[in-house]
C-alpha cells in the first residue's frame, strides 16, 4: 500500500507533464527546433518549461519524502576514475550535439529557409532550460530511479525509467524517439554507478544547451523575426 501511494504520486506528476507536452506539440510549441525550423509558438514553449519545473521539479521534491541532497549529490565524493569517465562522456556529448546541430541546420535551410529568434529570447530560454533539465533529471534519474531500484531491482528500474522517458518523446521524430533509449539507459546506469543524480543533470544540460545554442547562433542572419 505504501508503494502504491508513492508511485501514484509519480504517476500524477508524470501524467500531467505528458499531457502538457502533447498539447504543446499540437500547438507547435513543444521544442525549440524541429524538422520544420525554430519554434512557432515560443510562449507555449516557455510555458511548457515552467510547467516542467513545477511538475517534475518542485512538486515531487515537496511531496516525495526522500532527502534531496542525498538523491542529487549522494553520500560520498565520487572516485577519480568515475569523474574521468564522466568527463569523457561530456566531451562525447559536446561533439555529438554539435554534429547533430549541423545536420539539423542543413535540413532546415534546405527545406524551409531562415527564421530568426531574438538573442534575448535565446538567452532567457537557455537559462530556463537549464533549470528545467535539472528538475527533469532529478525526477527521472534521482527520485524515480532510486525508488524503482528499491522496489523492483536495478533491471526493472532501468526498464521502467527508460520507457517513461522515451514515451515523453513519442511526439518527436522517430530518430529522436529511438535515440532516447540508449541515452536513457546510459544516464540511468551512470547514476546508479555514482549513487547520485547530478551526473545525468550535467550530461543532459551540456548536450541540450550545446545543441540548441549552437543552432540558435546559426539563425543569426535570417529573413523573418518571430520573437
Amino acid at each position: 500500500m505504501e508503494n502504491f501511494h508513492l508511485f501514484s504520486k509519480y504517476a500524477i506528476c508524470y501524467g500531467v507533464f505528458f499531457l502538457l507536452t502533447y498539447i504543446s506539440k499540437l500547438n507547435k510549441g513543444h521544442k525549440l527546433f524541429d524538422e520544420d525550423g525554430p519554434v512557432r509558438n515560443p510562449g507555449i514553449l516557455i510555458g511548457l518549461q515552467l510547467a516542467g519545473v513545477l511538475w517534475l521539479g518542485i512538486l515531487p521534491v515537496s511531496i516525495i519524502h526522500q532527502p534531496f541532497t542525498i538523491i542529487v549529490f549522494g553520500k560520498y565524493l565520487p572516485e577519480l576514475y568515475k569523474v574521468l569517465t564522466l568527463y569523457i562522456l561530456l566531451m562525447v556529448s559536446v561533439f555529438m550535439a554539435w554534429r547533430l546541430s549541423v545536420e539539423r541546420f542543413n535540413g532546415i535551410i534546405k527545406n524551409n529557409g531562415f527564421t530568426r529568434l531574438s538573442k534575448r529570447f535565446i538567452y532567457s530560454y537557455c537559462l530556463l532550460r537549464i533549470v528545467f533539465l535539472s528538475g527533469y533529471e532529478i525526477f527521472f534519474r534521482g527520485y524515480l530511479l532510486t525508488d524503482c531500484v528499491a522496489g523492483f531491482g536495478i533491471f526493472w528500474a532501468v526498464v521502467i525509467n527508460v520507457t517513461l522517458y522515451a514515451l515523453l518523446h513519442v511526439v518527436d521524430e522517430r530518430k529522436e524517439f529511438l535515440a532516447c533509449i540508449p541515452f536513457g539507459i546510459l544516464v540511468c546506469l551512470i547514476c546508479i554507478w555514482f549513487g547520485e543524480a547530478w551526473p545525468a543533470v550535467i550530461i543532459h544540460i551540456v548536450f541540450s544547451v550545446t545543441y540548441e545554442f549552437t543552432l540558435s547562433k546559426k539563425f543569426s542572419t535570417p529573413i523573418n523575426v518571430i520573437i
